[in-house]
């Protein structure tokens, strides 16, 4: 399943057509994913990462994503 078939997608996308309020609001979103980004990010370089995501967390972050392409 690709990301744009997920069900939050889905919601998302049905919220904003029917001029409705969606399950989460933007900032609980963000932070949840960045939560599961730093935890991959933390399993690819076996190491902690802090929250809030530092520069060089995601400059990294953007080198492991760039790698798997």
């Amino acid at each position: 399943m690709c990301i744009r078939d997920s069900p939050e997608t889905i919601h998302f996308l049905e919220a904003c057509i029917l001029n409705k309020p969606p399950m989460v609001t933007p900032e609980s979103a963000r932070m949840v994913m960045e939560t599961y980004t730093a935890a991959d990010l933390s399993a690819e370089i076996n190491a902690p990462v802090d929250l809030p995501l530092s520069n060089q967390s995601l400059s990294q972050i953007a080198e492991m994503v760039g790698a798997k392409r």
